[in-house]
């Protein structure tokens, strides 16, 4: 409620006043957001998958960075909850498109002097988070004009990353990479941004993935091998199902294996040689 409503035109009151001002972005101003932003994701960061609130504070981000668009920088329909990795070390400011002349470059500024206009300004300049028809930017218009400049970067909020993306996994290295699913152009923009942009193939994560891979692959070889209507079998098939729950680490990737057609063998040690070897 802090970001809809009246609340939402004062803040992008203020917002204005601010940029007027030669001032930024007031980061109190959208820190109230991390504890819904938070619990939408689980405590996971939203690009990564990663069980963020665990181990750090987490981010609010702006998935759209502020220092480009500017009115969107308290706009709750821009900000998500991720880690700081993902957010400081490599996002930062970036944010391709396909094309710079199609950026989305926002409203103009009404002038100073004109408070009716700017309060009408303020109340249309972003959509209103929890009443799409309170009076703020229409939603319809607000999704076309993010889409029509064809970000690289997936918002998961507006698009199916699981459409774009697929994973590979090496027993050798014991890891697992984000892969592009298809060879469209949207999927391998989508590729790009996140090794680039987001780090998604980095190493600690690669590493991270194949501890989940290596147990839901055993998981799912033990549930084809328990008998189906039996205690363990039921118990074994209730472990995957959780794997592949919104709220586990990397379950995007736990689905794709999961659904994977042939599904991946077992997680066996090798089988020692029972011949002594010459020597």
């Amino acid at each position: 409620p802090a970001f809809a409503g009246r609340n939402r035109v004062e803040k992008n009151l203020t917002l204005i006043r601010s940029r007027d001002a030669g001032g930024n972005p007031d980061p109190k101003i959208w820190r109230p957001a991390k504890g819904h932003l938070k619990r939408e994701t689980h405590g996971k960061c939203a690009f990564c998958e990663s069980a963020t609130s665990t181990v750090a504070y987490g981010d609010v981000e702006h998935f759209r960075p502020k220092s480009i668009y500017w009115w969107l920088a308290y706009c709750y329909d821009n900000l998500s909850y991720t880690c700081q990795l993902c957010n400081q070390r490599y996002k930062r400011a970036k944010f391709r498109v396909a094309r710079d002349d199609r950026r989305w470059r926002g409203p103009r500024n009404p002038a100073p002097s004109d408070e009716l206009a700017r309060k009408d300004y303020a109340r249309l300049m972003t959509p209103d988070p929890i009443d799409r028809d309170a009076g703020g930017m229409p939603f319809g218009e607000f999704v076309r004009a993010t889409a029509r400049e064809k970000p690289y970067l997936v918002d998961p909020y507006a698009e199916d990353p699981e459409e774009l993306y697929k994973w590979e996994a090496d027993p050798v290295l014991k890891e697992v990479r984000i892969v592009a699913r298809t060879k469209r152009v949207r999927a391998m923009r989508a590729l790009m941004a996140a090794e680039e942009d987001l780090g998604l193939n980095r190493e600690e994560l690669r590493r991270r993935r194949w501890h989940t891979y290596e147990m839901l692959v055993t998981l799912l070889w033990a549930a084809e091998t328990l008998p189906a209507r039996s205690e363990a079998g039921a118990a074994v098939k209730a472990q995957v199902q959780a794997m592949l729950g919104a709220e586990r680490e990397y379950a995007a990737m736990a689905r794709y294996f999961a659904r994977a057609e042939p599904r991946p063998g077992p997680m066996l040690p090798p089988q020692r040689n029972s011949t002594p070897e010459p020597g």
